[in-house]
C-alpha cells in the first residue's frame, strides 16, 4: 500500500469535514468522466457553501435549513447577482 493511501480514509462518514469531502467528490466526478468545466463549476458552487458554513463543519451536521439559508443568501445576501441559470446549477451541485 502506498504511503499516501494510508493517510486518506477510504470512506466518508457523517463526521468528515466539508473541505475533504470536496476533494473526494472531485476525484469521483473525474473518475465518472465529467467535463473539466462541470467539475470546476460544481466544486466552485460547493466551495461557496463551505465559505458560507465553515469548511471544518462535518457533512453530517449540515441541515436542510442550512441549505435553504445558503440558497437565500446566494439570491439576496451575497452582494453578487446570481442568475436563475447559476442558481439552478448550484442547486444541482447541492443535490
Amino acid at each position: 500500500m502506498a504511503e499516501s493511501s494510508k493517510s486518506i480514509p477510504a470512506h466518508l462518514t457523517d463526521q468528515t469535514a466539508l473541505t475533504p469531502t470536496l476533494n473526494a467528490w472531485e476525484m469521483y466526478m473525474n473518475d465518472q468522466g465529467r467535463s473539466p468545466h462541470t467539475v470546476k463549476a460544481f466544486l466552485s458552487d460547493i466551495r461557496l457553501l463551505a465559505e458560507y458554513l465553515q469548511p471544518d463543519q462535518s457533512i453530517g451536521k449540515i441541515t436542510t435549513n442550512d441549505l435553504t439559508k445558503f440558497l437565500q443568501w446566494l439570491e439576496n445576501g451575497r452582494g453578487i447577482p446570481c442568475s436563475p441559470k447559476s442558481l439552478a446549477r448550484r442547486i444541482t451541485s447541492l443535490k
